[in-house]
């Protein structure tokens, strides 16, 4: 058998491998942190994959993960608010599992305050700080084991704009609702990511498990990337202003209602307009790509 082949097997026999994993962590009590845990180990990065050796050893790495779950926390019930009255320009959350709001402050509170909201976790592995025009977020659980992560909802004041706001997550969801900042720089190894209604040059939204939709107003760089989920991307600037790669292995292209029809397996769309100022670059190995801009 060529290399190539072997190589291409191995990868699949692992892809399939980490598909059932996935599935049984759905019905388990402790699904959450074990997911969590295979991914700090680095089981489901492909870079670790022992190639030489078989798929043998990535389904033993992840069968000892599964064996050697200890006691599962119940979901935390801990909750607290910051509020905090100096300028923010920059966001920096880092979470190990939860899921991630930020949105405009509610009108019934004071316009002008940063609103922190930790609910449904444990304090002990939270934190949060202010340092210059800097809000830092973090929730780090070490190794172990919950039912469920908690939420946080940062509330900005209306009509703010930022500069810089990074996020990363293990595991959970990310939602940013009518938020205006220069760059945006998002990633969930397992979770959806939904940026709605933003103003911003630079969207570079990562996951390897779920869902992204981004719209609003982007006008320097978009790019996106899911291992697995579909993507789906509503611009308000004109299609000549961008140049657009748009490839998907496994999955159907859409440009502007338009189905792309051009790889036996997956499709791919790509555009280049000379009066370009923007690039929008849309990737996913598995499953559907949308957008939608202005003609």
């Amino acid at each position: 058998m060529k290399k190539f082949t072997k190589v291409t097997l191995t990868i699949a026999g692992i892809l399939l491998t980490v598909g059932i994993v996935l599935l049984i962590i759905v019905d388990n009590t402790s699904s959450t942190s074990v997911l969590l845990n295979l991914l700090k180990k680095g089981v489901f990065n492909s870079e670790n994959w022992n190639l030489k050796d078989g798929i043998q050893t990535e389904i033993q790495e992840v069968a000892d993960a599964f064996h050697n779950v200890e006691k599962v926390l119940p979901k935390g019930k801990e909750e607290t608010t910051n509020e905090f009255l100096e300028e923010i320009k920059n966001i920096n959350i880092e979470f190990d599992l939860g899921k991630i709001t930020i949105e405009e402050i509610e009108a019934d509170d004071n316009p002008n305050i940063f609103k922190v909201v930790f609910c449904d976790g444990y304090l002990e592995y939270y934190e949060v700080k202010t340092e210059k025009d800097t809000l830092t977020i973090t929730y780090d659980v070490e190794s172990k084991n919950f039912e469920a992560g908690p939420e946080l909802v940062v509330y900005v004041p209306r009509k703010s704009e930022f500069e810089k706001i990074n996020i990363q997550t293990h595991v959970g969801d990310v939602d940013l609702d009518n938020i205006n900042c220069k760059n945006m720089d998002i990633s969930s190894n397992v979770g959806d990511i939904e940026l709605e209604n933003i103003m911003s040059e630079i969207a570079i939204v990562k996951s390897n498990v779920g869902d992204i939709d981004i719209s609003g107003n982007v006008n320097n760089k978009v790019d996106a990337e899911t291992k697995v989920g579909d993507i789906e991307t509503h611009l308000n600037e004109k299609i000549e202003n961008y140049n657009i790669e748009i490839e998907t292995n496994t999955g159907k292209v859409i440009v502007n209602e338009k189905k792309q029809e051009n790889k036996e397996v997956g499709a791919s769309y790509s555009s280049s307009q000379q009066q370009a100022s923007g690039n929008i670059i849309l990737n996913s190995n598995v499953g559907d790509i949308k957008l939608q801009v202005k003609e």
